[in-house]
C-alpha cells in the first residue's frame, strides 16, 4: 500500500478500480482500452496511444514544459529541454538544462558568484555575502576596540560612533603616587589618580627642588632652574642656561684638531666628530713647496701628511692670445712663455690697421670660431637663422636702452628640435641664457639677455657665410689693398667713410649700435 503510513486503516487504493477509471495519461477510459475489468489495485492499468502530455516542473510559468512520451504509468522522466533561470538576487539569468533546473527551489535557490559589497549598518565593514538579498545588512560583528578606559573593550556588536564609557568599577581605595591623598570606592574604571598638592617625590636627574606638584603623568616636567653650562666645545661657560638643556653652542668656531692632524674644524661650536659619516678633511693644503724650483703655495685638497703633487700653472705667448697649463717645474723648460703662430701675427696686423685708422678693434673678431653645425646649417637655413639672429641682436639692444632692468626676455614660438638646437648654439655667442620648456610637439625657447653678461658679437653668423671666399682671400694677402674706385670717391665723403672703404677686402664689418651689419661697397 503506498498510502500507509504506520495506520492499520489506511483507507480505499489509489490503484484500486474504484479510484483509477481512466489511463495513466487520463485521456482515454480503461474499458475502451481494455475488455477485462480490474478487480483489485494490483491489476495492471492499461496505457493508451496518445502522449503523456503532463505538466512537467521545468520551463517558463506561463508555459510550463509538458512531458512528450507516450502515455506510461510511474513518473515522468527528465525533460531533455532546457530553461532560463534566474538567480536568488536577481543579477544573473543563465539557460541551464531542465534536468538541472528542478533540483533548485525556494529553498535551494540557484546562486551567482557576486558579492553584495554593501556597507552594514555599522559603516565600517562591508557584506561578503554571495548573491546577497538582504535589504538591511546588520553587523554581526562584536566591535573590540578599547574603551576610554583603556583596560577592557567594547562587547557590543559594530556600531556607528563612540564606544560607550566603561561601566567597570574598583572597590578598592586609589592613592596618589606619593601616598597622601586618598580616594574612597568605588571608584569607575578609567579614573585618573586623584589629585595632589605635595611636592613630587620622584628621583629626578638633577638635585635641585622639584617646582611641581604630585603628578600621575610618566615624564616629570623639565628643570627650569637658570644654571651655568660648558658649550659643546669647552670654549667658555655660559650663563642663565635652563637646567634642562643639555645642547648649548657659544658660536665660536669649533677649532678642534682635524684626524687629517694638520687643519682645525672651522665649523661652528657643535656637538659630535667634527667630520661625520668618516668623511675626509676637505681644506686647501697651505704647505709651501720647500725644495724644489717654486715656493708655491700646494692649495690642493688636504692630503695629510704626504708629499704636494705637482701643480699647474697658466702660461701664455708673447701677445696674450694662447694660454696652456704647465707644471712649475717645466715653466722653466719651456722659457716662461709659449711661441705665437701665424693667428698671433694676424691678430697683431689686424690691430695696428685698426689703429691706423683710428677705428675700434677687439681682439674676439679673430677669435670667433662657430661650430661646425652652425656653419652647415647657416647654409641650408639661411632665412631661418637670420631671422633668429636678429631676434638676439633686438634682444640686447632692449637690454641696453633700458638702464633700469637687468634682464630682457623673448619666447620663440614653439618649433622641432634641430631649430632649437640653433638657438641654443648660437645664443652662446651672444652671451644670452636659453632654456627649454613644454613638452612635444608645443616645445619652445625662452632666451634671456642679462646685463653685463649680454652683447652684440663682433662677427656674426651670417656674415661669415656671406664674406667667406672673400674673407679668406684678403687674409691671404697679408697687406690691406686699397680699392680701385677710391680716386672716383665724391668730396663730400667724410675721412671715416673713406677708411671704411679701405677696409672693403677684409669684408663685412659690423658697426655698433645697428641690429644689421652692413657691407662695404666697392
Amino acid at each position: 500500500c503506498h498510502d500507509k503510513y504506520g495506520r492499520d486503516d489506511c483507507g480505499l487504493c489509489s490503484l484500486s478500480p474504484q479510484k483509477r477509471e481512466y489511463c495513466p495519461c487520463g485521456r482515454t477510459p480503461i474499458v475502451e482500452i481494455r475488455k477485462e475489468v480490474r478487480t483489485s489495485c494490483t491489476d495492471p492499468i492499461p496505457t493508451c496511444k496518445n502522449v503523456c502530455g503532463k505538466v512537467l516542473l521545468c520551463g517558463p510559468k506561463d508555459k510550463p514544459h509538458r512531458c512528450m512520451q507516450l502515455c506510461h504509468t510511474g513518473s515522468c522522466s527528465q525533460c531533455p529541454s532546457n530553461t532560463s533561470i534566474n538567480c536568488r538576487c536577481k543579477a544573473l539569468k543563465k539557460i541551464i538544462p531542465c534536468k538541472e533546473f528542478v533540483l533548485y527551489s525556494a529553498e535551494n535557490p540557484y546562486l551567482c558568484v557576486r558579492r553584495c559589497k554593501k556597507l552594514k549598518t555599522c559603516q565600517n565593514h562591508r557584506c561578503q555575502a554571495i548573491c546577497c538579498v538582504d535589504e538591511e545588512h546588520v553587523c554581526m560583528q562584536i566591535c573590540g576596540k578599547k574603551l576610554n578606559c583603556g583596560i577592557h573593550n567594547c562587547d557590543r556588536l559594530c556600531h556607528v560612533g563612540q564606544c560607550p564609557r566603561c561601566l567597570q568599577a574598583s572597590f578598592d581605595e586609589q592613592y596618589c603616587l606619593c601616598g597622601q591623598t586618598i580616594r574612597e570606592p568605588p571608584i569607575p574604571c578609567g579614573t585618573s589618580l586623584p589629585p595632589c598638592d605635595q611636592p613630587c617625590s620622584r628621583q629626578h636627574s638633577c638635585d635641585h627642588p622639584p617646582m611641581h606638584s604630585c603628578h600621575a603623568e610618566p615624564e616629570c616636567p623639565p628643570c627650569t632652574v637658570l644654571t651655568q653650562k660648558p658649550c659643546y666645545g669647552a670654549h667658555e661657560i655660559r650663563s642663565n642656561i635652563p637646567c634642562f638643556l643639555n645642547d648649548v653652542s657659544c658660536g665660536r668656531p669649533c677649532d678642534k684638531k682635524l684626524l687629517c692632524s694638520v687643519h682645525r674644524c672651522k665649523r661652528i661650536c657643535h656637538p659630535g666628530e667634527c667630520l661625520v659619516n668618516n668623511a675626509s678633511c676637505q681644506q686647501p693644503c697651505t704647505k709651501r713647496r720647500v725644495g724644489e724650483t717654486c715656493d708655491h703655495i700646494c692649495g690642493l685638497p688636504c692630503h695629510g701628511d704626504t708629499s704636494c703633487p705637482k701643480i699647474k700653472m697658466v702660461v701664455t705667448c708673447s701677445c696674450l692670445r694662447k694660454s696652456s697649463e704647465m707644471r712649475c717645474s717645466d715653466v722653466e723648460k719651456a722659457y716662461q712663455n709659449l711661441p705665437c703662430d701665424v693667428e698671433c701675427q694676424r691678430a697683431l696686423r689686424n690691430k695696428k690697421v685698426a689703429e691706423i685708422l683710428n677705428i675700434s678693434y677687439s681682439s674676439a673678431v679673430d677669435a670667433i670660431s662657430y661650430t661646425t653645425f652652425l656653419k652647415n646649417k647657416v647654409e641650408t637655413d639661411y632665412k631661418e637663422i637670420s631671422d633668429i639672429e636678429d631676434t638676439l641682436i633686438e634682444l640686447v639692444h632692449d637690454l641696453n636702452a633700458q638702464p633700469n632692468i637687468t634682464s630682457v626676455s623673448h619666447s620663440f614660438p614653439p618649433m622641432h628640435s634641430e631649430m632649437r638646437r640653433i638657438i641654443h648654439e648660437y645664443s652662446g655667442y651672444f652671451g644670452i641664457e636659453t632654456i627649454s620648456h613644454g613638452q612635444e610637439p608645443r616645445r619652445n625657447v625662452v632666451a634671456t639677455a642679462k646685463r653685463n653678461v649680454s652683447y652684440v658679437p663682433a662677427v656674426l653668423l651670417t656674415a661669415s657665410k656671406k664674406n667667406a671666399a672673400t674673407s679668406s682671400t684678403s687674409l691671404s694677402s697679408n697687406v690691406i689693398t686699397p680699392s680701385k674706385t677710391l680716386p672716383s670717391i665724391q668730396k663730400n665723403f667724410s675721412w671715416t667713410e673713406n677708411k671704411m672703404q679701405q677696409l672693403q677686402s677684409v669684408g663685412k664689418v659690423l658697426k655698433r649700435g645697428f641690429k644689421e651689419p652692413f657691407v662695404l661697397q666697392k
